[in-house]
């Protein structure tokens, strides 16, 4: 129960972040570091936002079909080195 909950509330979060990240990509890119002053910058937003929105609806759809808890850890796991990624590239 509580790592559904943890799952689900990590997949809203990311479909809210990479919303607004669409919504409003420089704001988005002064949270994450980056600036947005050229096009190709921009482009970069939009990317990491729609990575952001469909990693968020794979967690939810993991959910929504019931898979196993083996199953949703190891795809917790395996998208954790997602975020652990852009920190080493940004860094």
């Amino acid at each position: 129960m509580i790592a559904n909950t943890a799952v689900a509330l990590i997949g809203i979060g990311l479909l809210a972040i990479g919303a607004l990240a669409i919504a409003a990509p420089e704001m988005a890119a002064l949270m994450f570091g980056v600036p947005t002053q050229t096009t190709e910058a921009r482009a970069y937003v939009w990317a990491t936002a729609t990575r952001d929105v469909a990693i968020g609806c794979w967690f939810l759809v993991l959910l929504a079909l019931r898979v196993s808890r083996q199953a949703l850890g190891a795809s917790l796991i395996v998208m954790a080195l997602i975020p652990v990624g852009d920190f080493v590239n940004v860094y």
